[in-house]
């Protein structure tokens, strides 16, 4: 949220109060996640992982706003601070993407213009407007640009993210009643649905930030109040879906360290393995019951044409020796009477 659209006392109160509450939130959830992956999961290393560097320095940073909010010192220091958290989580959304575990072949995945991405944050949000404090009408057209830059960003992060689930579809439709490719088979199912479900969170997060620059441009125009509260809202919960969702992949791809699953490739879905298995023998004996059942209606319908061949044929003779024994009394009667005369 830029400082130029806090122009009341009560929108800049509310801008405040989100600031705090979020960055509060991020500094007190990197603390227990030390603690936890430190002491009770005996992983220390993981909290070095770019994720919870970004929710660091990121929480850290909203925090300097809010102490420091007119310094122009502040502002120079929060944009270093911001690039470094940027490339930290860019560099998180890349590693998940490019995994061995989701595929070996992970260039089609890739963010190839990571690097164009980071230089665009880099322009983006240099602070000129807070520094010089220019009028409206560049804090317009600075929403304007970053609204753009923003569904560029997110097209291209869809577009890799679609690609990976389209691969796992393909590797979680393999035949499963093959052994060797059972545990493939469903750890990309577990996948498939993971990164579904981050998929559908990026979007949630993607709609929130469009509508909260959306409300900042309306407002600018405008001069709504209430615009500027529901823009600050957005923001905020944007923010949260978006981190929620970081927080997903990291979990997904690092769940044999808390201790859930019986091994990598399982994770935590014996569940799935179980009714996995009882409908593949379900659909086994179906198809068994139906192949001997379609068997035996085959069989029936033979002997029944057989049959019914058959009784035609007795018929058939039948008749036949009918007409014959017919023949013969008529030629009896014509000799007997010839006989007579």
């Amino acid at each position: 949220m830029d400082s130029n659209l806090i122009g009341e006392e009560s929108n800049f109160t509310l801008h405040i109060i989100t600031q705090i509450i979020f960055s509060c939130t991020g500094l007190i959830f990197y603390l227990i996640s030390y603690i936890l992956l430190a002491f009770y999961f005996k992983y220390p290393t993981l909290i070095k992982k770019e994720i919870f560097t970004f929710i660091f320095l990121y929480s850290l940073k909203l925090l300097l706003e809010v102490i420091f909010s007119t310094s122009n010192i502040c502002y120079i220091i929060c944009y270093f601070i911001g690039i470094i958290a940027f490339y930290f989580l860019i560099t998180f959304i890349n590693k998940s993407l490019t995994s061995k575990k989701l595929s070996d072949n992970s260039i089609n995945f890739e963010l190839i213009h990571k690097h164009y991405i980071f230089l665009t944050y880099i322009i983006c949000t240099l602070p000129i407007i807070q520094i010089y404090l220019l009028s409206e009408k560049y804090v317009l057209a600075d929403n304007l640009i970053k609204l753009i830059v923003i569904v560029f960003i997110y097209r291209y992060l869809k577009s890799k993210i679609n690609a990976l689930i389209e691969h796992l579809k393909e590797k979680k439709v393999t035949n499963t009643t093959i052994p060797d490719i059972y545990l493939p088979y469903m750890r990309a199912y577990y996948y498939y649905t993971t990164f579904n479900s981050v998929n559908l969170i990026f979007f949630d997060s993607f709609i929130l930030i469009i509508c909260s620059y959306s409300l900042n441009i309306i407002y600018i125009l405008l001069k709504i109040k209430f615009l500027l509260y529901a823009s600050i809202i957005c923001e905020t919960f944007s923010k949260f879906f978006f981190i929620f969702g970081c927080l997903m992949l990291f979990y997904s791809l690092n769940k044999q360290y808390f201790g859930i699953g019986k091994s990598e490739e399982e994770g935590n879905i014996s569940n799935f393995t179980v009714i996995d298995v009882d409908i593949q023998q379900e659909e086994k004996e179906e198809n068994s019951e139906f192949t001997i059942r379609k068997k035996k209606d085959k069989k029936n319908k033979k002997n029944k044409d057989e049959d019914s061949y058959m009784k035609i044929e007795a018929d058939e003779t039948k008749d036949l020796e009918k007409d014959k024994e017919k023949e013969n009394n008529i030629k009896g009667m014509e000799e007997t009477e010839s006989l007579n005369n």
